[in-house]
């Protein structure tokens, strides 16, 4: 399919990976990850092709869209703290996704807290290694919706992503203004509005990397259209599923896969003994 319903009735991580034309990892359903594009090259169908990097990309389900006409519409926002090990190319480890930057108590998938990332102002005193080991834990913005993006595909052919729910998740110098945008809303609902996108090149002299700028776009109510909701519904389920994950690896690293399993099958006798009970 070239592109993707908004509408998302499912009920299972599975029913979603199925739907959006995803695949899922050992440990999660992949949601297309709507980010800024790095790479110069990419290889397709044998060939390395030439990429415009700085520009937003994300696969609608049967390609890569790289453009910069892209319109998002935010339903969820979080934190997320990952760790990267360069050394096997691979996250050695991940927070649970929260909602309280400052929360010091996020399970992680290695059986700790934050993966051990502390706040910057405890950088200070540190030894030079133990600093080069916390620059590979990263705090990340995370936001979760829907996207629209016009742009070209990697062989350069006109390519468009719509309705495509995405996760995307945000650090460095996009960070503090992605949290003053969600921040400006106030009371009122920031999936009740369009958001568009700015991309601004950063300075430095050796490193390319550009910052992503969120704007409020036009004004449209959210819950008046049930394609929306179930889209929000289903993203919220993909969320919660991913912290169950997280949360069964840190039960494991602590020793207390057995004790959940016995509380669940108390917690299954209670239900089905309540079932049986006259009114």
């Amino acid at each position: 399919m070239s592109t993707l319903p908004a509408t998302l009735n499912v009920n299972t991580a599975d029913e979603l990976a199925s739907l959006l034309g995803v695949g899922q990892t050992a440990q999660h359903t992949q949601l297309p990850t709507l980010r800024i594009n790095y790479q110069k090259t990419k290889d397709v169908d044998g060939e390395k092709v030439k990429l415009t990097k700085g520009i937003w990309t994300i696969n609608n389900g049967e390609e890569d869209v790289y453009g910069t006409d892209l319109k998002t519409r935010i339903v969820m926002a979080g934190y997320q703290v990952r760790e990267y090990d360069a050394t096997k190319e691979e996250y050695a480890a991940e927070t649970i996704f929260f909602n309280t930057g400052w929360d010091k108590t996020p399970e992680d998938s290695a059986g700790g807290y934050r993966c051990g990332k502390v706040f910057n102002r405890d950088l200070e005193g540190m030894e030079e290694d133990e600093k080069a080991c916390q620059r590979n834990k990263k705090f990340y913005r995370v936001l979760w919706g829907i996207a629209d993006l016009k742009g070209k595909n990697a062989q350069g052919k006109k390519s468009e992503a719509k309705n495509t729910p995405f996760i995307t998740r945000v650090r460095g110098q996009g960070f503090m203004p992605i949290c003053d945008y969600i921040d400006s809303f106030g009371e009122s609902h920031i999936f009740d509005y369009i958001t568009e996108w700015d991309i601004q090149e950063g300075d430095h002299e050796t490193t390319d990397f550009w910052i992503p700028l969120a704007k409020r776009g036009k004004e449209s109510p959210a819950l008046s259209d049930k394609d929306i909701v179930s889209t929000i519904v289903a993203l919220k389920k993909w969320r919660d599923d991913y912290n169950a994950d997280i949360l069964s690896s840190w039960n494991k690293r602590n020793g207390l896969v057995e004790a959940k399993s016995v509380q669940e099958v108390v917690a299954q006798d209670i239900v089905d003994v309540d079932d049986n009970l006259p009114i």
